[in-house]
């Protein structure tokens, strides 16, 4: 998974956060694969999230979580 800032407006808060990827298919939710780093942003801007599927296996939905860095 890849992050980076999209500019624009959300309601997303100035701060550091990290971002954590699951996949989810019948038989549960994978453990968390955190992005590369922690991404520092502005009040209001946008986040992209690129997430690349497993080379192996039925992903049936992905799970994103985003927490404060520290």
């Amino acid at each position: 998974m890849t992050a980076a800032n999209a500019g624009g407006t959300t309601s997303l808060a100035a701060g550091t956060y990290v971002y954590y990827v699951t996949s989810v298919n019948e038989l549960g939710e994978s453990p968390k694969t955190v992005a590369t780093g922690t991404l520092t942003y502005s009040a209001g801007d946008q986040v992209t999230l690129t997430i690349t599927p497993p080379g192996a296996g039925t992903v049936r939905f992905f799970n994103v979580y985003r927490s404060a860095a520290g």
